[in-house]
């Protein structure tokens, strides 16, 4: 199910037009109105690095404040907030323990004011890597 940025109600005053010509402007505005759907994001890459940590590049999604990173030991439940991407697009998780697997999954933030707005999750995406720490 798609998410989306709060409704916006616009009001427009209408005519209309046919073989009869056209017709005098309503004296009520109508309402009408109208969101935006917040595209999700997911995670494009994961990259294990020599010092023990985890880098995760997610998709781009254009408008966007920034992208909320889970992680979790287990596929389906337990996740947890551990940061936001929101200077760029790669998010690099420092707080890793060598051979476990862990499951992350992303979701976009958007802004509309001061309130913050959230798209669906992505697909879970599974990692897990050995390390070799070089002395």
């Amino acid at each position: 199910m798609p998410s989306y940025l709060p409704i916006l109600t616009y009001y427009y005053k209408v005519t209309a037009t046919g073989s009869w010509g056209l017709s005098e402007i309503g004296e009520e505005p109508v309402p009408v109105k109208a969101s935006t759907v917040v595209e999700a994001s997911k995670v494009v890459s994961i990259t294990a690095k020599s010092d023990g940590s985890i880098v995760l590049d997610v998709k781009e999604v254009s408008g966007a404040y920034g992208y909320e990173i889970e992680r979790s030991q287990e596929a389906g439940s337990g996740f947890q907030v551990i940061g936001e991407a929101s200077q760029g697009t790669t998010f690099i998780d420092h707080d890793v323990v060598e051979g476990t697997t862990y499951y992350y999954k992303v979701r976009t933030i958007w802004m509309a004011g001061e309130k913050k707005y959230y798209s669906g999750y992505s697909d879970v995406c599974q990692c897990s890597f050995s390390f070799t720490k070089h002395s």
